[in-house]
């Protein structure tokens, strides 16, 4: 018998969401805004809903490893904190990287989709994995 809560999901919506972050945040992809910032050193750029949660995520995994694990390459910069603002513009967020800087968020990025997927389908029991 079909599980009557996992027939009422509405599928569809997980590659939809997959194709929404990969579009924000990948950096293959020269209009998401991970490839904006990269080509926009020094310069606030609009972001959308995914880039700021895991940066955040990003910069608490590059404290707990002491700058093991960091998304952000390039040149030392005097005040690494610095290295990427963000701040809320006529109720907007907006990033800022600094010049010399990189962002590459590949597998925190994955996490962040396969976590967002499993979250909207929980009750479903849906397992995700992102190649």
């Amino acid at each position: 018998m079909a599980d009557p809560v996992a027939s009422e999901v509405d599928l569809a919506a997980a590659p939809r969401l997959l194709h929404e972050v990969e579009a924000e945040l990948s950096r293959f992809r020269p209009d998401s805004d991970v490839s904006m910032l990269n080509n926009s050193p020094g310069c606030w750029v609009p972001i959308g809903t995914h880039l700021r949660p895991v940066m955040l995520a990003a910069a608490r995994a590059t404290r707990v490893t002491a700058g093991s694990f960091d998304v952000i390459s390039g040149p030392a910069v005097e005040d690494p904190p610095l290295r990427l603002r963000l701040r809320q513009h006529s109720g907007r967020w907006e990033a800022n990287l600094a010049p010399g800087q990189r962002i590459d968020l590949g597998g925190i990025a994955k996490g962040y989709t396969a976590d967002l997927i499993r979250d909207q389908f929980r009750a479903a029991g849906v397992l995700v994995t992102i190649g």
